[in-house]
């Protein structure tokens, strides 16, 4: 069985489980999961303009705020501009109409749609669409709004991962993603199964962890160099980036070198009493830079030697009881 050098760095005992799966090579992706990481964003700051800024200035700025409110504050990303498109704006451009045969949607996923005239849509007064909306346009409009924002950034639909159970049977429709490093999710904004509307607009936790994944500067710690980046570690009142790389004649982490911290939703700290760095939120980046799971962990600096020890990990997603994914 491989180990991941993470975990067997540590003096602690795990179980073939918590093991299995993805560390051992048995993992395989599919085309029809969530998130699609080959559109992922190379950048954090997002355009974003409508295609007719006048239509309804009041429902715009409400669409704004509740991306904001979610995806925003949850992660780095910044969805900047919000005005007026013109020829040539990049980013996403957002059209409104109310079409008797087609809801709100979007071109594509994640960056397939950067620069695409009405690359999303949204609806202002359903009265040819959902009408049960009519009664509650603002609420209707910042749910669909959440939870198109979700694709732009490159999630498809939960429902679409092969794991998905058989009491969630959607229509069909939309493009799939392409990793699995979470558990399913019926709370998700972008799980049509979900009991409340698209989550009535609030990101479950998963839909956190996967926007913090992919857009929030997190660690990451990289399988095939077994290399760990750090873009924000606190040392008293100074923030650092750094990055530690294996010793496999120690087994042991080394410090091979500190810049400017780089903001981070998940930053890391350094206890001085303790000399030991606490990492709440990593990610897993394989060979094939997919991301296959999250961990927290506990690294100890001992003087003597200048080295970082592992003493604690914690699976955060895939969560080890979960089935493995077939």
């Amino acid at each position: 069985m491989k180990r991941h050098i993470l975990l067997t760095s540590t003096s602690l005992v795990f179980s073939s489980l918590a093991l299995a799966n993805p560390f051992d090579g048995s993992y395989s992706f599919s085309i029809e999961s969530y998130p699609l990481d080959t559109v992922i964003w190379a950048t954090t700051t997002i355009p974003v303009c409508w295609e007719d800024v006048t239509i309804n200035p009041t429902l715009q700025l409400a669409v704004e705020n509740a991306v904001n409110n979610t995806w925003e504050l949850n992660s780095q990303i910044d969805f900047a501009g919000w005005g007026q498109c013109t020829t040539g704006s990049s980013g996403v451009r957002i059209g409104v109409a109310d079409f008797a045969t087609m809801g709100p949607h979007t071109m594509g996923l994640g960056n397939d749609i950067d620069g695409y005239p009405n690359g999303m849509m949204l609806n202002f007064t359903y009265a040819n669409w959902g009408t049960s909306c009519a009664t509650t346009v603002t609420f209707c409009t910042t749910v669909i709004a959440i939870h198109e924002f979700g694709h732009v950034l490159g999630f498809a639909h939960e429902q679409f991962r092969p794991d998905t159970p058989a009491t969630c049977t959607p229509p069909p429709g939309g493009t799939g993603g392409n990793v699995i490093f979470t558990d399913w999710d019926l709370a998700s904004v972008m799980n049509y199964c979900n009991p409340s509307w698209s989550g009535n607009g609030t990101l479950s936790p998963i839909d956190i962890m996967t926007v913090q994944t992919y857009y929030g500067n997190v660690p990451i710690y990289y399988e095939n160099t077994n290399r760990l980046e750090i873009q924000n570690v606190s040392v008293g009142s100074t923030s650092y980036s750094a990055i530690l790389d294996f010793d496999s004649s120690t087994n042991n982490f080394t410090l091979t070198s500190t810049a400017a911290a780089i903001a981070s939703s998940q930053p890391a700290s350094y206890n001085a009493s303790t000399n030991n760095i606490e990492i709440p939120f990593f990610k897993v980046v394989n060979s094939g830079n997919h991301v296959t799971s999250l961990y927290a962990a506990t690294l100890n600096y001992n003087s003597s030697t200048n080295r970082y020890t592992v003493t604690s990990t914690t699976q955060l997603q895939p969560t080890p009881t979960a089935a493995p994914i077939p």
